[in-house]
């Protein structure tokens, strides 16, 4: 499971980004989390800094600067917590 690249969690009503157990995918550079209950990113998710490609939909109470979907990923450098995913290079928040 270690070697997971890429995580496709969408349409599964989950509620939460548990970061404890994906920053222990040291390969993980793909995490869909597209149409779940998701209100909340938390920064410690800015440590899984092997991170490329994230996707999630906006949840109802979910809370991402504008800067998120025009500017990646210098807007999330304005992110607070977020500011190590340097490699990031797509964002989708739909």
């Amino acid at each position: 499971m270690e070697q997971l690249e890429i995580l496709c969690a969408a349409n599964n009503q989950l509620k939460l980004i548990y970061v404890e157990g994906l920053s222990k995918l040291k390969r993980l550079a793909t995490l869909d989390l597209h149409n779940n209950n998701i209100d909340f990113v938390p920064p410690q998710l800015g440590n899984v800094t092997q991170l490329r490609c994230f996707r999630i939909s906006p949840g109802a109470g979910l809370n991402i600067s504008s800067s998120w979907y025009i500017q990646k990923p210098v807007g999330l450098r304005d992110t607070a917590g977020l500011s190590n995913l340097e490699k990031i290079t797509w964002i989708k928040l739909r």
